[in-house]
């Protein structure tokens, strides 16, 4: 169908990039010396590419999310020593803090009640999708790379993801750097969004890879989720999830001026916002 069709573009666009899952755009250029030296200086494209999943459509959660209906202050769906191998650290001081802290922790993850939900269905969920829709936190440690696919599930489903940043061996980037994530905007350039479609911050908690062996980060998440400052990530979510997802068919030019509406038209529009300069560049040579 069309959503397997784009889903295995974006799959392929994947594959062919060199790590971090970075892609470089060429495009072809002008003859001659000074149209080879205009082209010399345009920087390579980078983009890092969300993972294609079968989540077609953002849930609702606005409508079904009431006053006590996330009983869970902070959810961890994953194992415990996932791409440790790989130079994946953070998981075991994950469980340890979120197990000092009160969760109740078994072999696939850990489940953090809010106070006083202990005994008002704040149990450990037998679903994905059930448990992400009760929680307010999902954490989200790197395994085999540096993000997991239930990311795309937690943002999909209104729970605000938290990430560990500077904390996979085999992905670190400079310590003067970002973790490279889909569409990621460096911090630097937060209001420049041609530098990148998301500011994380808005709508996540970024932790230091180091902060996961200190117990602080718990007791501080549960503080957010107690005095309302979660609903306001949560507030930002609608928009990161359309970008993190791929729909089932071409968007409707309708619906933004952009056009742009899931992950592959998102990557389109980079395609094209790269090969403007580089076709100015050609038109001036006569090419």
């Amino acid at each position: 169908g069309d959503a397997e069709g784009r889903g295995r573009a974006l799959g392929q666009a994947q594959a062919r990039a060199a790590a971090p899952h970075a892609l470089a755009a060429a495009a072809p250029g002008p003859a001659g010396a000074e149209g080879e030296k205009g082209l010399a200086a345009l920087a390579p494209l980078l983009v890092t590419l969300p993972v294609p999943l079968g989540i077609f459509e953002v849930a609702d959660w606005p409508a079904f999310d009431r006053p006590g209906s996330r009983p869970v202050a902070i959810m961890l769906s994953a194992s415990r020593l996932r791409g440790a191998a790989r130079g994946a650290k953070t998981r075991p001081a994950v469980f340890r803090a979120l197990a000092h802290a009160g969760a109740q922790c078994a072999k696939g993850g850990c489940t953090l009640c809010m106070p006083g939900s202990e005994g008002a269905g704040c149990v450990p969920s037998q679903g994905l999708f059930r448990g992400v829709l009760r929680a307010r936190f999902c954490v989200e440690p790197p395994g085999d790379s540096q993000l997991r696919s239930h990311l795309y599930v937690a943002v999909a489903f209104g729970c605000v993801p938290v990430f560990f940043d500077q904390s996979h061996e085999a992905y670190a980037p400079p310590a003067s750097e970002v973790g490279w994530w889909p569409w990621r905007r460096p911090p630097e350039a937060a209001d420049d969004p041609s530098a990148g479609a998301l500011d994380y911050r808005r709508f996540s908690v970024i932790l230091n890879g180091s902060d996961a062996r200190r117990a602080a980060w718990v007791q501080n998440l549960v503080s957010m989720a107690q005095d309302g400052s979660w609903r306001r990530l949560q507030d930002n979510l609608a928009h990161a999830a359309a970008l993190l997802r791929t729909t089932r068919k071409p968007c409707d030019p309708g619906d933004r001026e952009d056009g742009v509406c899931d992950a592959f038209s998102a990557f389109e529009d980079v395609i094209r916002r790269a090969r403007e300069p580089v076709e100015a560049i050609a038109r001036a040579h006569g090419d």
